[in-house]
């Protein structure tokens, strides 16, 4: 904090009394004039300006407050735009700032603007505006680390791997015209395709190929692998093991085996041996999971499980028993998920009562917000968010999804839980989804509420420099009785040579 002095000067005869008062820095960081765009990328925009200072253009401020939004931002709808999290501290006045808004959506026009905060939580005015397009994302996947496994006479997997998440597709034939296809568009990083009803003993080409969500497309060189020689006909049933059932409720089940060979699937059931239904799966796997759909609640099923390799031999289980539950209520999911919480901005003031603070939650690969309990969403066990919404969307195979939740709290109850020796404080977040529970935390610096000025030590100070104005006027006054006095005495005695030399002139007119 800053401190202004004011001085008061009181003149009496030739006294000077002066006292001295202290003022809070008032002045706020200049707004920033040339934020500008420097570059921007499918999903990013980097951002320069010239850092201001604590007080207009000199100092240092405390931080960055960077928004933007899909319309130019103004003075009345910045508070309602997007935060951007991790904006860098300020360096000293007049230093080039660089800042990366990450997490953006390509092909679309972006405005940002910023604002200054001091450490007195003086804010400057807005900004200019910076806006950009971001441009499409043309760039395809890169396809590395091709491999085949699993050759034999009549089958092989071909498993690859991109750097981003895309679909996946295998074409393949005796020649490089190919001519046969295998494709999934599930979106992943880690490719695996199986080709099934190839011919023995042949050499086979192939390119494998993957498109982004964009339908930017990467394709492979041409590459080769050779199947086996035709065994022994295959009159060996493949061999069943590892039965058991999960995924329980009232109304369903999940039958789940395995085989030491790629073979079809058959579950037959019923509430006796005669196995009334039947479920399948005509795929060709090793693993074998068939859910058993339309059960009736607190009922004892009996089921046997069935394989068929692709030489027709079938192997079948014994008799296995399962009981449905009694309610069709789904079990409460307990599974911890590590989140990620950002507060913004990074560092608080004691002294920011009564405005909004920003944080967001992003949940791991892989996992949604779906199932939310908007009442479950706490900081640190008690503070529920006064708002909060989606921001980020991502897509999957099924479609999108949201990633990110953005959460607006008053700064009043947050700063109640703060202690107010600490310099930094660990905020976490905690809510129920329906994959489970997810908590996350975040750290911010806090700055002190400033000391008060200590008033009892002021008005001591002007009392003693009141006293010894009065002693100062005291000698000064008797100072001036004696002056006074002197030039009295000093009078009288001109008097009297004046009157003594009057006299002398008259006598000599006399004369």
């Amino acid at each position: 904090m800053k401190t202004v002095y004011l001085f008061l000067i009181t003149l009496g005869v030739s006294l000077g009394v002066w006292t001295a008062m202290a003022a809070t820095d008032i002045t706020p960081p200049s707004a920033v004039a040339n934020l500008a765009v420097s570059s921007s990328a499918p999903a990013s925009v980097t951002l320069q300006w010239t850092a201001p200072g604590d007080d207009a253009m000199s100092g240092t401020a405390s931080f960055y407050d960077v928004r933007y939004r899909t319309a130019p931002i103004t003075e009345s709808n910045f508070a309602t735009s997007t935060p951007v999290a991790g904006e860098p501290a300020p360096h000293a006045a007049g230093t080039t700032e660089t800042f990366m808004a990450p997490d953006l959506t390509s092909a679309t026009t972006y405005w940002f603007a910023l604002r200054t905060v001091d450490g007195e939580g003086n804010t400057s005015a807005l900004s200019n505006n910076a806006s950009t397009t971001t441009p499409v994302d043309a760039i395809p996947p890169l396809v590395s680390a091709i491999t085949v496994t699993n050759i034999a006479a009549a089958s092989a997997r071909i498993s690859w791997a991109t750097e981003e998440s895309a679909t996946s597709q295998v074409n393949y034939g005796t020649t490089t015209g190919y001519g046969s296809s295998t494709a999934s568009t599930t979106l992943t990083a880690a490719h695996t395709i199986d080709l099934i009803s190839l011919l023995p003993a042949t050499l086979y080409h192939f390119v494998v190929s993957s498109a982004d969500v964009f339908g930017n497309t990467a394709t492979s060189s041409d590459a080769v692998f050779t199947t086996l020689a035709v065994p022994t006909p295959d009159v060996t049933a493949p061999v069943i093991s590892s039965i058991s059932v999960t995924d329980m409720t009232s109304a369903s089940a999940m039958v789940r085996w395995n085989t030491n060979e790629f073979a079809n699937s058959l579950v037959r059931y019923g509430t006796s041996t005669a196995y009334t239904a039947s479920a399948s799966n005509g795929a060709i796997v090793s693993v074998h999971a068939i859910p058993l759909l339309s059960l009736a609640p607190l009922t004892t099923y009996h089921f046997a499980v069935s394989s068929a390799d692709i030489a027709g031999n079938t192997a079948t289980s014994s008799d296995h028993l399962f009981t449905t539950l009694a309610t069709s209520t789904p079990p409460t999911a307990t599974t911890t998920i590590s989140a990620i919480l950002k507060m913004d901005p990074r560092t608080l003031n004691r002294v920011q009562k009564g405005k909004v603070i920003n944080a967001a939650v992003t949940l791991p690969r892989g996992v949604t917000f779906e199932g939310l309990e908007t009442e479950s969403v706490l900081l640190n066990g008690t503070v529920k968010p006064v708002d909060l919404k989606f921001r980020k969307t991502e897509w999957r195979w099924w479609g999108k999804y949201r990633s990110t939740l953005v959460m607006k709290f008053n700064s009043n109850d947050l700063l109640a839980l703060i202690p107010t020796s600490t310099d930094q404080f660990t905020f976490t977040v905690t809510g129920k989804v329906k994959a489970g529970t997810f908590t996350g935390s975040d750290t911010v610096r806090i700055i002190p509420k400033p000391k008060p000025i200590p008033l009892p030590k002021i008005e001591e100070r002007i009392q003693e420099k009141m006293e010894k104005a009065e002693e100062l006027l005291e000698k000064k006054q008797e100072q001036l009785q004696e002056r006074q006095k002197k030039m009295e005495e000093q009078f009288e005695k001109w008097q009297e040579k004046l009157k003594g030399r009057m006299e002398k002139l008259k006598e000599r007119f006399d004369d």
